[in-house]
């Protein structure tokens, strides 16, 4: 999976070095908001507008991530309490136990019968 990622970054690299190349002559003017960029070469613009989709595209990465690690952390400190509490009821002798008060075995009578 690595070895595809890496291929797919190269490719996609190539892709924008051979647009840049493609544009660099061509002059345009932005407008983002209230600011205003004049004569500026296209190359740049795209190269621009391709790394802050690259920042978005991280940014909302992050939150599931980051909720992922969070839900793998609670669930490795259960597990260990669990394992704990099962190490102890391994260690306990079955004179240790404590009783149920409620008898839990069932009797026949004979109208069940």
């Amino acid at each position: 999976m690595r070895i595809f990622n890496l291929f797919l970054s190269i490719v996609i690299a190539l892709a924008l070095v051979f647009v840049m190349l493609q544009n660099s002559v061509t002059i345009a003017d932005v407008k983002v908001f209230q600011y205003s960029f004049t004569a500026q070469k296209l190359s740049y613009i795209l190269l621009a507008s391709f790394i802050v989709g690259i920042l978005f595209g991280f940014v909302y990465m992050l939150y599931p991530y980051l909720k992922a690690k969070s839900d793998i952390y609670k669930m490795k400190k259960d597990y260990n309490s669990l394992y704990e509490e099962l190490e102890s009821l391994r260690t306990v002798s079955i004179d240790e136990l404590p009783e149920d008060e409620t008898d839990t075995t069932v009797t026949a009578t004979s109208q069940d019968v």
